[in-house]
């Protein structure tokens, strides 16, 4: 399951910005650091994909390497390492503080829950089948996969070679190591599910309690639009991904009357631009 690779890579990322942020602050601190994670990951994978692409290796093979190479990284130097067991006791310190909510705030995560597992079901076994997919987001990942290369191919549909390819560069990393398109959709589903983390995130920084987190959470959870491009390919939802980190940065940069942090704003901002 070489699909997995930049996953476990995600994960390893998230938990390593975790364990290093000050979460005793803070679960709001916690979500900025995934943000963060987030952003370190979609900019290695944006670079990456350049870097195969000017070898002519955009396939299976160098997916891999490039993959196994941050994992590798990650794991062997110490303070990382460090950092992702540190990452992982926050995160297990954080759901067992769930045993101590009301039973109307188990009730709203359990439908969370519920939602983004119906959502993965559907993004996993109903292929991409929406116009834009199959005119434009699906169609460059393929001519990019087929060529081994993000370089321009002749196309009657020239939006393949010019617009934003972040979101086409991530389905490619998944489908190029799947060898399937039942991982296109992924993307779209990850994102959406980031989007309740930005919002509630949002809320925290904003003085919202718990109950109004997951609230806001669950507004952003029932966006028709959301909802629907959630199991597709297109790039909508990344887009508003990368938007709610910048927001999540800024709105803590304002109430600490500070410029935001810039390396995290510049990386969120680039990947915003890309989406």
């Amino acid at each position: 399951m070489l699909a997995l690779l930049p996953l476990i890579v995600l994960l390893l990322t998230g938990l390593a910005l975790v364990g290093r942020a000050d979460t005793t602050r803070g679960a709001a601190y916690r979500r900025r650091a995934l943000f963060l994670a987030a952003a370190a990951w979609g900019i290695w994978l944006a670079v990456s994909s350049e870097i195969l692409s000017l070898a002519g290796q955009l396939n299976r093979a160098g997916l891999s390497i490039v993959w196994l190479l941050a994992a590798v990284v990650i794991l062997s130097v110490p303070a990382l390492r460090m950092a992702v067991v540190k990452g992982v006791r926050d995160i297990f310190a954080a759901v067992k503080t769930v045993r101590g909510w009301s039973g109307f705030e188990k009730l709203l995560l359990g439908g969370l829950v519920l939602e983004a597992l119906l959502l993965l079901a559907v993004a996993w076994m109903a292929p991409p089948n929406t116009n834009d997919a199959m005119q434009y987001h699906l169609s460059r990942v393929m001519h990019w996969l087929q060529n081994g290369s993000l370089a321009h191919y002749p196309t009657a549909i020239d939006r393949q070679l010019w617009q934003p390819p972040w979101a086409e560069l991530a389905i490619l990393h998944l489908v190029g190591l799947g060898g399937s398109d039942r991982w296109a959709n992924l993307v779209q589903w990850g994102a959406f599910l980031g989007t309740w983390l930005g919002a509630s995130g949002l809320a925290a920084q904003l003085g919202a309690g718990r109950k109004g987190q997951i609230l806001a959470a669950w507004v952003c959870a029932m966006l028709p639009m959301g909802i629907l491009q959630a199991t597709g390919s297109q790039n909508d939802l990344a887009a508003s991904f990368w938007l709610l980190g910048v927001l999540l940065l800024v709105v803590k940069a304002h109430q600490q009357a500070r410029y935001p942090d810039p390396a995290g704003f510049a990386g969120l901002c680039w990947l915003e631009w890309a989406g």
